[in-house]
């Protein structure tokens, strides 16, 4: 059954806050929203939308969303969503430029209850999702993401920025962080660090859309690197840099901690084409790495 669509704007400061309720389809007038939102002084230096309550969208509602996004961009600094509920992130994945410039603060996730079956909607931030969560029926750490993680994420990688993939490099050879760090700097927005702990550090730190590490480097090996990886950065493409395969390389790959193999020595290119081939692989193809290539 369709629900009716409504809108709440609230001013404050440099501030407006637009709450979105209901559905949005062909019949659904934004440009109601966007006059009302130029009335009084306009909306200030940052609008903030509130799509937690939209239930539906179809894709004329779709045209009409990306144009609203489009018209009220042109009257702010920045475009901020809230809540973007899992009909509005299937869009995000499907539909280029369906967000626009806006940047997307919070988001819900579905879990679901391994025993009971209970459904949840997690607030998310960032592309960490915690594992696990507490079941309410259960009352046991019982309820799992409901689908893969990475594919569900993939609206992140469109994240307004300069254009380019964010990339954390790994690797113990001082020559080689030096060559990676030249080569790859006007391709990628790229990190280098030389061993395991400095390598968790920066993924604690900040959200990367490539991990590349050497396998061998010392105390802990890139596998186990990789697999810290996976847990705090689910959406992330994850590659091994190996000059011998090591023996548990089909474990880590069926567990899907490493995606892609490269051979060492490589060059700066080479990495740069196999992130490039992987992210087109795996459908991922509106990621910020298409952007038009700095020179």
């Amino acid at each position: 059954m369709a629900v009716a669509f409504a809108f709440h704007i609230r001013k404050g400061g440099n501030e407006c806050e637009i709450a979105l309720v209901g559905d949005i389809s062909e019949h659904t007038r934004l440009d109601e929203v966007v006059s009302m939102l130029l009335r009084d002084g306009g909306p200030g230096k940052q609008i903030t939308l509130d799509c937690g309550e939209l239930r539906r969208l179809n894709s004329f509602g779709c045209r009409s969303w990306t144009q609203f996004l489009q018209e009220i961009g042109k009257h702010t600094k920045r475009v901020a969503i809230r809540r973007l509920t899992p009909t509005l992130v299937q869009q995000a994945n499907m539909v280029t430029d369906f967000l626009g410039s806006a940047v997307v603060e919070s988001y819900y996730a579905p879990y679901v209850c391994s025993r009971c079956d209970a459904e949840h909607l997690y607030l998310a931030r960032g592309r960490q999702l915690p594992e696990e969560l507490d079941c309410p029926g259960c009352r046991l750490r019982t309820m799992r993401f409901d689908g893969d993680a990475s594919l569900y994420q993939t609206f992140l990688l469109s994240a307004p920025g300069d254009g380019r993939l964010r990339v954390l490099l790994v690797d113990d050879e001082g020559f080689s962080r030096s060559m990676f760090r030249l080569g790859l700097r006007t391709r990628f927005e790229i990190d280098v660090v030389e061993g395991y702990q400095q390598a968790v550090d920066a993924i604690r730190q900040r959200e990367y859309d490539v991990v590349v590490s050497d396998y061998r480097m010392p105390g802990q090996h890139g596998g186990d690197l990789l697999g810290v990886a996976m847990r705090w950065l689910p959406s992330s493409l994850r590659i091994l840099l190996t000059a011998f395969p090591p023996e548990d390389l089909e474990q880590l790959q069926q567990a899907g901690v490493i995606h892609a193999v490269m051979h060492k020595p490589a060059s700066p290119a080479e990495v740069e084409a196999r992130v490039r081939e992987e992210i087109d692989r795996r459908g991922l193809g509106r990621a910020r790495g298409d952007a038009p290539v700095r020179t």
